[in-house]
């Protein structure tokens, strides 16, 4: 559910603007080097909706190379966010192995994603 004082409209009007880019942060003490790699909003199934990739280290992970993408839905009642996070050895193979493998297919789960009604 939306937190309090954050509506649909609001999200909404966020997400078309570079505050969507607060869905690529990561936290935990082992996180660093973080690079936004595309940033979009777009209309999903009538709705206003963002993609954020990063890539970033997270030396707390026995595979510390990762590249996350998060995308955010405004709904009516609630946010939607569908995370994809893959993995490797560095953040090097991490942004490769994306770029090579696991991109496109994430891009075509995002692209299927519907809400329930």
């Amino acid at each position: 559910p939306y937190t309090q004082g954050v509506t649909q409209a609001s999200l909404s009007a966020a997400l078309v603007t570079d505050r969507r880019n607060a869905f690529c942060n990561q936290s935990g003490a082992g996180v660093s080097d973080l690079s936004i790699g595309e940033s979009r909003s777009f209309m999903h199934n009538g709705l206003q909706a963002a993609v954020c990739t990063a890539s970033f280290t997270d030396k707390s992970q026995s595979a510390p190379g990762r590249v996350s993408s998060k995308m955010a839905i405004a709904a009516k009642l609630k946010v939607y966010v569908l995370t994809c996070t893959s993995e490797d050895e560095d953040q090097e193979m991490a942004e490769y192995e994306w770029g090579m493998t696991w991109g496109d297919t994430v891009k075509h789960f995002q692209d299927s994603f519907h809400l329930p009604e």
